[in-house]
């Protein structure tokens, strides 16, 4: 055998040995694939990012208002329920009333209604407004003169609710609360509702439910339905009712107070 013919055959077997390790065209594709995996993965996390935290339209948005809102109307809820508390024979358009059209002239401190509003007359027609006036009696005082009044008033521009607060020498408040410096704590905060709170307020001698709903006689255990229980005319009429519309939405369900302080 020739020396030729010896390195034509020790040729042939290099190339005819399987190739081991990786080749630069594996290493590219792999290099590709991964990248593409990278971007799709960081495509993901950023349409993540922004549906949760988006400050106008995220999920942790949506929570926060919510939040919110359900804390801001219980809030008036029980400030509501304060009204007339404690005066013998609370009168509404007395130590109640409601006025549309009012304004503040700050929204921090103190400060006083500009524009003042007109007050609406409550009967058993409804009447609808943006505040309500009350006076109150924790202290259980006998001077009318030391009575406490409050107010709810409800931004119609930037639909921000605030609480109002005058202590002493605000009685009666039906003529009273237009020349007052009220003490303002914010409820709801200004663009978190989709629109402006309202207050449907009329004289009610039918039954009144809060929040619109009733638990009958039926759905309690017996040991309680044989008592008058939830269901009673005693216990569920109200001389005034209070319903806060807080929401734009068709389907939505006013938020309802019966303020058992009010005989008319």
């Amino acid at each position: 055998m020739t020396w030729l013919s010896k390195t034509n055959s020790t040729s042939l077997r290099h190339l005819s040995r399987a190739q081991q390790g990786f080749s630069l065209i594996s290493m590219m594709v792999g290099v590709l694939v991964t990248s593409f995996s990278l971007l799709a993965m960081m495509a993901l996390y950023k349409s993540a990012v922004f549906h949760i935290y988006n400050p106008e339209s995220g999920s942790e948005t949506f929570s926060i208002r919510n939040q919110q809102n359900m804390t801001g109307l219980l809030t008036m809820q029980l400030l509501l329920q304060k009204a007339g508390f404690g005066i013998p024979d609370a009168t509404t358009n007395s130590h109640f009333i409601l006025v549309s059209g009012g304004g503040l002239t700050a929204t921090t401190g103190s400060a006083m209604l500009s524009p003042a509003g007109i007050v609406e007359t409550v009967g058993f027609a409804a009447k609808i407004g943006n505040s309500l006036f009350w006076e109150e009696n924790t202290a259980l005082s006998d001077i009318a003169a030391s009575y406490t009044c409050r107010g709810i008033l409800s931004d119609q521009t930037n639909f921000a609710v605030y609480q109002l607060t005058k202590v002493g020498s605000c009685h009666p408040v039906s003529t009273q609360w237009s020349g007052q410096t009220w003490q303002i704590i914010r409820i709801i905060k200004p663009n978190v509702l989709s629109g402006p709170v309202s207050f449907n307020v009329q004289l009610n001698t039918s039954k009144c439910s809060p929040f619109g709903s009733e638990m009958t006689t039926s759905l309690l255990a017996s040991s309680v339905a044989s008592l008058d229980g939830l269901a009673s005319d005693a216990a569920t009429k109200a001389g005034l009712q209070v319903n806060v519309n807080w929401s734009q939405s068709a389907s939505y369900t006013p938020w309802s107070s019966c303020l058992l302080n009010f005989s008319n």
